[in-house]
């Protein structure tokens, strides 16, 4: 019996197998739905669609490939680059073990993690530097003002990606120089180890993953 959606796409991608998991694909509940649609959305607009004309409406290939005046290779090259994209272990956990309780597990535990690198640095109370707006910050005006272009406002922000080896070079207009200057002040002001190894890009985008990982990072490279 063919399978309806979205059991048929979670298939396609390997929830299961990739999270070690045993979701009844035909059950989900509104949590787990909520997470199947954080996952579509890290899609381009083209992919949702012709994932939801596939695999929802049960539109063929061929059929797509004649109403969209392309190539039928062209769309299977679609749905399998989309199914591949989906297939990031940190996002299928958030449908496998739903959108909100995943992100509330995950927060809690990046919460801890930043308390005790807190601890770790001396940092108290909300006036401290940590918790202050990027241009508290001795950097050059040309830094600061790409720094807001691209939506850091606290310095909070730079420490979580400085952690990352594209964390602060994914931000537009922001060059080498400009990263080893804001890492350097990051050091100086005690807020960063003065050695530590960066964590190599992550697949994953979401905030409670990035986060808790960034802190677990400077609490393992603490010296007292």
């Amino acid at each position: 019996m063919k399978k309806q959606y979205p059991a048929n796409l979670l298939k396609a991608i390997r929830l299961n197998e990739i999270c070690g998991a045993a979701i009844d694909y035909d059950a989900l509940n509104a949590d787990q739905q909520g997470g199947l649609a954080n996952l579509l959305a890290q899609l381009t607009e083209r992919e949702r669609f012709v994932l939801d004309k596939y695999y929802c409406e049960g539109i063929s290939m061929r059929a797509l490939a004649d109403q969209y005046q392309v190539n039928q290779n062209r769309i299977r090259q679609i749905i399998r680059h989309a199914v591949k994209k989906c297939q990031v272990k940190e996002l299928l956990f958030y449908v496998a073990v739903g959108l909100e309780t995943r992100t509330k597990a995950l927060s809690e535990q990046s919460a801890q993690a930043e308390r005790l690198y807190c601890h770790h640095y001396g940092i108290e109370g909300e006036s401290h530097l940590y918790r202050r707006e990027a241009g508290a910050l001795d950097l050059p005006n040309k830094v600061l003002c790409t720094l807001e272009r691209a939506g850091i406002c606290q310095i909070r922000d730079l420490v979580i990606l400085s952690q990352y080896e594209d964390g602060l070079r994914k931000i537009r207009m922001l060059g080498s120089t400009s990263e080893a200057q804001i890492v350097a002040h990051l050091q100086s002001t005690g807020l960063l180890p003065s050695r530590y190894e960066k964590i190599a890009s992550s697949p994953c985008c979401m905030k409670p993953d990035r986060e808790l990982a960034a802190f677990c990072n400077l609490n393992q490279f603490y010296i007292n």
